[in-house]
């Protein structure tokens, strides 16, 4: 079990992430996010990987804090974040209107798992 550190006097909590894509390997910052049923990477990451935006494996229904419609969704070939990873892993093709931020990390990503957030030593484990 590993301890990554964020800063607990900020918010949202930020989590370091890599993912694989058919053509490529990317570092990202993703809002840890455990309402959003489904990680999320913006566009924008997924093309940089190689993706082809115009063939999704499927669309699925988003609600944001300001729309509900149908967003894409891209099989990642590894997403890695908090020491843990993830192979064939479908993430919704969507940006988040945060700027400087990546994607989300979801609760698809921790299901199965232990996540504590330990505020006062701003720490976070995922076992």
């Amino acid at each position: 079990m590993s301890t990554y550190p964020f800063n607990s006097k900020q918010v949202p909590i930020f989590v370091e992430a890599q993912a694989t894509g058919p053509i490529g390997i990317l570092d990202l910052k993703l809002l840890l996010d455990t309402a959003a049923t489904m990680s999320s990477i913006k566009l924008a990451s997924l093309v940089y990987l190689g993706f082809d935006l115009s063939q999704p494996l499927r669309q699925v229904q988003m609600a944001t804090g300001s729309a509900i419609g149908l967003a894409p969704v891209f099989a990642l070939t590894r997403l890695s974040a908090l020491g843990q990873h993830r192979f064939i892993f479908p993430v919704i093709g969507h940006t988040p209107p945060v700027p400087d931020v990546d994607g989300l990390l979801g609760l698809d990503f921790l299901r199965d798992q232990i996540l504590t957030v330990d505020f006062r030593l701003g720490q976070i484990t995922l076992s």
